[in-house]
């Protein structure tokens, strides 16, 4: 007999027969479907967190890139305003077009963007390095769906970005030397070079330092540094009025300039960076100059030969002054006699001691023909507006110390200049020492002609063959060593001196490892028929290769390596412009370099 037990669906024995308990199938049937039906909630609940929580990711994602994006552009579109608030507005409006060029409207099915409420950009100078940060912060409402059973309906996804930005400490050195007041392009060079550096300053923001020095004989400080250079146009007004006129002192201006990063500015973190710009090679030289205390053996003032101070003595102009009469513009060799007519300085070709006494004046002796072997000399003029008056030659001596009363006065160009900078190079002609400007004459293509000089010994012009005194003159007394020193009634040496001068000077600011100052150069060419140089500038700047000098050499003139470079120090642009436009490209390329170095 068969039988089936229903008590827990145990398969039994009745009478020999099995029997299945089929009570116990159906429980852990009902089991599993109550298990899976949980473990699919879980597993949709999982799944849509997964969803919402993709979605959400990629929302931030895109709006982390958007903040980043309009930092950048803050940070860079601070230049478009005339003072703080003007630039920041501007630099928030150019962070919100990037913002949502980046984050598209309802991106992913978030919410409209509340740029007003859920927008900020915030700008934060540092005091002591310059740096400026740009931050940005937005938020979103990011859609949600399947958490919306949670009661959600979307969620706030919040993202900030930051960028930095140097600031640009930037002092503009513009000549304004007489050459510069030459007709040019239908204006004058003066009146080309201040529309070029209107335009250049116009690149740059109110978070930047911008100053100005001008420089002649003397160096002026026309505008200091200062983050409100923008306001009123100030800078631009200074720019403005400038007048070119007088010679022109480089050294003088790039020692002000450099003491405007270094004492007035004080940023070591920002670009600090100096734009020089100049027509023509220096030919003013800043010194403490010995005054005369030997005979005097050299050329007269206006060039003539050496002569006897014996042979013309006139005590009236006080002890151990000596005159002869010049005739036609030269010392009169056959004078003799104990009298003379002498009346004024420019009588005077040659002395006696002028002073028995050890003494210096100090300022700025310029040359005034155009670097020629034999000529007047003038100065002195003070080197910075802010100096005092020229200090009055020894009794005995020139009452005046300008003109020629200084040719007569003074004994010799030093070795180092006002600051310290050699003049006199130790190597011994490293790069100016042999120098004579008025020798290779060579035309530019409209005609114009300059001498770009050479050596000494190359060309043996006449005159002294020398920017030196003869070593261990006899007529100089205890002045000259066995070296020599500098000659000053040449013009084309003090035009040497100055720009050793003013290399030197170039190579101690580039020196300075607090600040790391770049120095920039434009070189306007074709104005006037003063001697040009290629080394000149190239080397103020640093560039490791000298170019060919464009209008007076040929195309396929290859490039020189510059025996100065200097691969620890900064190297800057060098550019030479011909006209007005190329003087505004050349400048605009500086002020983009300058822009991207301080991103």
């Amino acid at each position: 007999m068969r039988g089936t037990s229903r008590n827990g669906g145990t398969p039994t024995a009745q009478g020999g027969a099995v029997t299945i308990n089929r009570d116990g199938r159906r429980r852990q049937r009902g089991f599993a479907l109550m298990y899976t039906a949980i473990a699919l909630t879980v597993l949709t609940i999982f799944c849509g967190l997964a969803v919402d929580a993709t979605i959400l990711f990629l929302v931030r994602a895109k709006l982390s890139s958007a903040v980043d994006a309009a930092a950048l552009s803050g940070a860079r579109s601070v230049n478009l305003g005339t003072d703080i608030s003007t630039a920041q507005s501007s630099a928030t409006s150019a962070a919100k077009s990037f913002f949502l060029a980046n984050f598209p409207d309802r991106y992913l099915g978030s919410q409209s963007i509340d740029m007003t409420n859920n927008f900020h950009a915030t700008f934060n100078q540092n005091a002591s390095s310059g740096l400026l940060t740009v931050s940005v912060n937005a938020s979103v409402g990011a859609p949600v769906y399947f958490m919306r059973i949670l009661g959600f309906q979307n969620i706030t996804v919040s993202a900030a970005g930051s960028a930095t930005r140097r600031a640009l400490a930037v002092i503009l050195v513009l000549d304004i030397s007489g050459s510069m007041a030459n007709s040019y392009n239908g204006g004058t060079a003066c009146d080309a070079m201040k529309s070029a550096a209107d335009n250049f300053i116009s690149n740059f923001s109110p978070y930047d330092y911008l100053g100005m020095v001008a420089f002649d004989t003397t160096a002026h400080l026309k505008y200091a540094p200062n983050t409100t250079w923008k306001t009123g146009n100030a800078l631009k007004t200074q720019i403005d009025a400038l007048s070119c006129a007088n010679s022109t002192n480089t050294t003088a201006a790039l020692n002000l300039a450099y003491s405007q990063l270094k004492n007035s500015i004080r940023l070591p973190l920002a670009v600090n960076t100096i734009v020089l710009f100049t027509d023509g090679m220096p030919n003013s030289i800043s010194a403490a100059y010995p005054v005369r205390d030997f005979v005097d053996t050299r050329f007269g003032y206006s060039g003539g030969p050496a002569v006897d101070p014996t042979k013309c003595p006139k005590s009236s102009w006080g002890t151990g002054y000596c005159g002869v009469k010049v005739t036609n513009g030269n010392c009169d060799k056959n004078k003799s006699g104990t009298t003379c007519s002498c009346t004024s300085d420019s009588d005077l070709c040659i002395m006696s001691k002028c002073t028995a006494n050890s003494a210096t004046i100090t300022g700025a002796m310029s040359q005034n023909p155009s670097y020629q072997l034999t000529g007047n000399t003038g100065g002195l003029a003070k080197d910075f507006d802010s100096d005092s008056s020229i200090a009055s030659a020894p009794a005995g001596c020139p009452s005046s110390t300008s003109g020629n009363g200084l040719r007569q006065t003074i004994a010799y160009i030093p070795d180092n200049d006002r600051w310290g900078n050699a003049i006199k190079y130790p190597s011994g002609g490293e790069f100016r020492d042999l120098w004579v400007f008025p020798v290779h004459n060579q035309c530019n293509p409209s005609g114009t002609c300059a001498y770009t000089g050479g050596l000494w010994t190359d060309y043996n012009p006449g005159a002294s063959g020398s920017n030196f005194f003869p070593p261990n003159d006899p007529g100089m007394g205890t002045a000259v060593t066995s070296s020599g020193h500098w000659r000053f009634d040449q013009p084309t040496t003090i035009g040497a001196a100055g720009m050793n001068s003013a290399a030197s000077q170039a190579a101690a600011i580039r020196a300075d490892t607090t600040y790391n100052i770049t120095i920039h150069s434009i070189y306007l060419l074709g104005n006037g028929s003063d001697p040009v140089d290629k080394y000149f500038l190239p080397r103020v700047s640093n560039l490791q290769q000298i170019p060919k000098l464009p209008l007076y050499e040929p195309n396929n003139t290859a490039s020189v390596t510059n025996p100065a470079y200097n691969s620890s120090q900064q190297t800057g642009l060098f550019f030479a412009a011909s006209d007005k436009a190329q003087l505004n490209q050349l400048f605009a390329k500086i002020a983009s370099q300058l822009l991207r170095l301080n991103q």
